[in-house]
């Protein structure tokens, strides 16, 4: 498979739909020629040349063509502006009668955590998709989204800017980038379409610092997933479909309790940061850790309600944070000369 088909598996597979998937589309298209042209990266833009060039005529009349674009560059400047905390977009002459200020933005949260990000970017691709939908195709959208960026990068005047809202407006939640960096990383684990998207979503932030795993740990945790999932499956479609249902994940925390160890036993963490612990054991600490998985996992995802969750991809993305904190507290880190 093509990158442009693995882009459509990855897509469906999250399980987004009109407007949030025009909306989608198209930034996938401007996010890439920005991209592009900033780091100099021509080849990474070379896989969607095909849809280009199938799409090269839109259904869409110049003039609206353009008042799209105008629209399209305001939802992406406050976008940019509600997390441009330094003052970096300067606002274009044209739109200096609109207000960007926090309070008046509606992709502004005072808290940050991966939660609102999550929220902010579902809100946008909403809003850009609602202004396509009816008139095109997500391929379509796709090509509008590169065709803009490409006519607003030649504009000297506003292309700081657009590249300005185009890059601090382009912070996803994990499920949607790996989805988008299906282009330009096609050989990557998180752009295979065989991969389900929860183990995508797990793999994708082990590697955070916050969590202070190194490559021994992160191997280990994706094994013990392996262990808990996968452990009887016969072929990757059964890997992808064997855990697809929120009953079986709703039974993921005391699986990971009552089976860590027993996998721990099997293949022991061997990590030049962390030690497995079993400072948990038995029905006795249950509570306990529940109590600790619950403080952690909120400090780091968010403590609002999830409830209700628009796609698959965000489920999972839900469900990720969840799985790594309760394996977490099954972690702890090695003494070096006496101090952590």
């Amino acid at each position: 498979m093509n990158s442009i088909e693995n882009w459509n598996i990855n897509l469906e597979q999250i399980g987004i739909s009109d407007p949030h998937t025009l909306g989608f589309a198209y930034l996938t298209g401007s996010v890439s020629k920005v991209l592009s042209v900033i780091n100099n990266k021509p080849q990474e833009i070379t896989p969607l040349m095909p849809l280009l060039q199938e799409n090269s005529k839109l259904p869409l009349s110049s003039e609206v063509i353009r008042e799209l674009g105008t629209d399209i560059f305001i939802e992406l400047l406050f976008a940019g502006k509600s997390n441009d905390e330094e003052k970096l977009i300067q606002i274009p002459d044209r739109f200096q009668n609109i207000s960007f200020l926090n309070s008046t933005n509606k992709y502004f949260y005072a808290e940050s955590n991966c939660w609102t990000i999550n929220c902010a970017y579902r809100d946008l691709i909403k809003s850009i998709g609602e202004k396509i939908q009816g008139k095109l195709t997500k391929e379509q959208a796709l090509v509008l989204g590169y065709l803009h960026a490409e006519m607003t990068l030649k504009n000297e005047a506003e292309q700081k800017a657009y590249i300005g809202a185009v890059i601090l407006s382009n912070i996803q939640p994990t499920y949607l980038a790996n989805v988008m960096n299906t282009f330009p990383l096609p050989g990557e684990f998180c752009s295979s379409p065989d991969r389900w998207v929860f183990s995508k979503e797990i793999y994708s932030r082990l590697s955070d610092q916050k969590y202070s795993l190194d490559v021994e740990a992160q191997n280990w945790v994706m094994r013990f997933h392996d262990f808990l999932f996968f452990e009887n499956a016969k072929d990757p479609e059964e890997n992808r479909n064997k855990h697809d249902s929120i009953d079986i994940l709703n039974k993921m925390m005391p699986n990971i309790y009552t089976q860590i160890s027993k996998f721990n036993d099997r293949d022991p963490l061997n990590s030049k940061k962390v030690k497995f612990s079993s400072k948990y054991s038995g029905q006795a600490h249950w509570k306990e850790f529940l109590r600790d998985w619950e403080d952690n996992y909120a400090a780091d995802f968010g403590a609002f309600k999830v409830d209700p969750l628009y796609c698959i991809g965000e489920f999972y993305s839900h469900f990720s944070y969840r799985f790594i904190h309760a394996v977490l507290l099954f972690l702890e880190k090695k003494k070096r000369f006496g101090i952590f």
